[in-house]
């Protein structure tokens, strides 16, 4: 093991992902291993359902959120996925019910800001800082 490097805790098979690379259907995932202490390519199947259905989250104040969130929700629409944006704060209670992921476009306290009722509601973010 190479200094500065810390071994993940075991698994069963005593390896822990650490990193993916996309590529295909499946993905080529860095693994832990903690026989030899050195990290291992393996591929791995990880099924990615689409997005159908995306709520937007804007700062309303940050000079460009919403001319950037304007054109994602379009792009969006476009390819056939069903939308939902917001600029109030706190958000809405139902906002983020039934969405497979929440795009968040503000800066770093939008995002923390979203990330509670995201995590209650069992929603991804996706941030972008404009």
């Amino acid at each position: 093991m190479k200094l500065g490097q810390t071994p993940f805790r075991a698994s069963k098979a005593n390896k822990r992902i650490a990193g993916i690379n996309s590529g295909g259907k499946s993905r080529t995932a860095r693994v832990w291993d903690l026989k030899t202490y050195s990290f291992v390519a393996t591929n791995i199947a990880i099924p990615m359902t689409p997005l159908r259905r995306l709520a937007f989250v804007v700062n309303a104040d940050k000079t460009g959120a919403c001319d950037l969130a304007d054109d994602l929700v379009a792009l969006a629409a476009a390819s056939g996925v069903e939308t939902r944006l917001t600029r109030e704060f706190p958000l809405p209670s139902t906002h983020l019910q039934g969405m497979d992921a929440c795009c968040v476009i503000g800066g770093d306290g939008t995002l923390l800001g979203v990330a509670p009722a995201a995590a209650e509601a069992g929603v991804p973010l996706i941030g972008a800082k404009s």
